[in-house]
């Protein structure tokens, strides 16, 4: 588990911590929540995320990215099939919620109804 909530991550920071993420295939639950981390930051995210497999708690609400990097961060998710409560208020474009419908599909924890989609 890793809470860096409101943290005010930069793009630098994150991309750093997504050099350590890579292929960190224990971690289960990420809250990077309210950091500023720009569409750099979230793409270096995202190239992270989808090595982190058992990933089931995603909170990522606010991050202050460009459409690019959400909808990056969304494809990333996708690969992480153990996903069970995700979070991305206020991260979305258009792009990025059709991709994200699309990903959840293939969520099988995502699917039980005690499960939530924030």
């Amino acid at each position: 588990e890793l809470e860096l909530k409101g943290n005010a991550l930069g793009a630098e920071g994150v991309s750093s911590l997504a050099e350590t993420l890579r292929g960190c295939r224990a971690l289960t639950s990420l809250d990077l929540s309210f950091n500023p981390v720009g569409t750099e930051g979230a793409t270096a995210l995202a190239g992270a995320l989808g090595e982190c497999r058992a990933l089931r708690v995603v909170k990522l609400a606010r991050l202050q990215s460009e459409p690019e990097g959400s909808e990056a961060l969304v494809a990333a998710l996708a690969g992480c099939p153990e996903i069970s409560h995700l979070d991305l208020r206020g991260l979305m474009s258009e792009k990025a919620v059709v991709a994200l419908a699309k990903a959840v599909g293939g969520w099988g924890a995502m699917q039980q109804p005690e499960q939530q989609l924030v």
